[in-house]
Order: structure tokens, then sequence, then C-alpha cells
């Protein structure tokens, strides 16, 4: 009976994530519209500089300058709102450094930042003390490549250096 129920389980886990799959691509195919909607506007501000400089009066162009600009400024937030949906739907969240990390973690896994809304306190794993994979310091376990652990802040050279003294 066990094993249907991992098969019925396995199945939802499947049906779940594919589903995600779908949303995140159709909002992809949202910032795909939204950037080409703005590659437009550049390429329409573009061609009334240039014909305001061919007249030679490049203040006439000015009222345009602001239009246009305005209108990318607004796309550029819809996209940032998209992005956001996605991050949500990925369960991750962005560090002001720019790197995406999980939704949960406490300090930025690239800079080290600590991050405004934190998370459940993390479980310590004392086990696997001198596991690379594992925080020098509170012994979770560290995203590839991180070099600041995202529960508890710490630089992991600087953790590592110390354990060698």
């Amino acid at each position: 009976m066990s094993l249907f129920k991992k098969i019925k389980e396995s199945a939802l886990s499947a049906a779940d994530k594919a589903q995600q799959t779908v949303e995140i691509t159709r909002i992809h195919a949202q910032i795909s519209g939204k950037e080409k909607e703005i590659a437009n506007l550049y390429q329409q501000l573009g061609k009334r500089v240039f014909d305001a400089y061919v007249t030679g009066d490049l203040q006439s162009a000015e009222p345009n300058i602001a239009e246009y600009s305005g209108k990318v400024i607004e796309i550029q937030k819809e996209i940032e709102v998209l992005k956001q949906k996605i991050r949500e739907i990925k369960n991750e969240k962005q560090c002001e450094c720019g790197t995406t990390v999980p939704a949960d973690a406490l300090f930025c896994s690239s800079c080290g930042r600590k991050l405004e809304t934190p998370a459940k306190e993390p479980q310590s794993n004392v086990e696997g003390a001198d596991d690379p994979a594992l925080c020098a310091v509170c012994k979770n376990p560290l995203e590839a490549g991180a070099k600041f652990c995202v529960h508890c802040g710490t630089s992991q050279a600087a953790a590592k250096e110390g354990i060698g003294e």
C-alpha cells in the first residue's frame, strides 16, 4: 500500500512542478513581449532624436524623450513585477547585490548581506563538521559555490582559515 502512496505523491509532485514550469514559461513570454516593447520605444525615440538633429532643432525632441523614457521606465517596473512572481513561484528572493537565494535564507550566499525577511531559525547539523558542503560555523548545508552561509552569514573562506589555526 505504501508503494501506491509513494507513486501518488510522486505523481502529484510532478504535476505541481509541471504546473510551475508552465506558469514560469508564460511569465517569461510576457517578459519577452515587454522587452520587445522597450526595444520598439528605443527605436522610435532614436528616430525622433535623429529627425530633430537633421532639422537642427534638438530641443524639439525633448517632449519625445520624456514621453518615451517614461514609457520605458513603466515597462521596466512591470518586468520587475513579473520577475518577482517567478521568484515567488520558485520560492526564492533576490538580494540587493542581484543574487537569487532561497526564500528561507537569512543571509546572501554571494555577498553575506543579512536579508530583511528572516525565516525560521535553521536547525543546526552537528554531524559532518569537516564536510565542505556544510558551513564551517553553524554546520548548515551550503549552496553550491556559496562564499557566505545563508543561515549565519559567516564568510566561509575566513571561517575555514580560522579552523586551520
